[in-house]
C-alpha cells in the first residue's frame, strides 16, 4: 500500500511541476514541432525530437523555442493542454486522498485487531 501511495504521489508531483512550467507544456505539442520541421521557414538546427536534458544548452534552446512560439502567437495553445492536465491532476489528487483514507482505516483496523487479541 505504501508503494502504491508513493507512486501516485510521484505522478501527482510530476503533473504539478509540469503545470507550473509553461515551457514544458509547450514542448508537449508534437504537432507544432512537426509543423515547424516541415515548414519552409526553418529554425536553425535540426528538429529536437528527444526530451531536453537539464543542461545549460537545453535551457538556452528552450528559451529560444519559447520566444519563437511567442512570435508566432502560439502561447494560447498551452491553455487547452493545461486544462487537460489539470483534470488529470484533480483525478490523481482524489486518488491520493482515497489511498490516504484507506491507509488510515487499515491502520485503525490493525490496531484494533492487535489490541483485541492481546485481551
Amino acid at each position: 500500500m505504501t508503494r502504491l501511495t508513493a507512486r501516485v504521489q510521484k505522478v501527482r508531483d510530476e503533473l504539478e511541476q509540469l503545470l507550473d512550467d509553461d515551457d514544458d507544456m509547450a514542448d508537449l505539442y508534437l504537432s507544432r514541432k512537426l509543423a515547424g520541421a516541415s515548414s519552409p521557414v526553418s529554425v536553425s538546427g535540426p528538429p529536437n525530437w528527444y526530451p531536453a536534458s537539464p543542461t545549460i544548452g537545453s535551457k538556452i534552446s528552450r528559451a529560444s523555442r519559447a520566444s519563437i512560439a511567442t512570435v508566432r502567437g502560439d502561447e494560447n495553445d498551452v491553455e487547452e493542454l493545461e486544462m487537460l492536465l489539470e483534470a488529470y491532476f484533480m483525478q490523481i489528487d482524489g486518488t491520493l486522498n482515497k489511498l490516504a483514507t484507506v491507509c488510515a482505516v487499515l491502520d485503525a483496523y490493525l490496531s484494533f485487531s492487535l489490541a483485541y487479541k492481546e485481551n
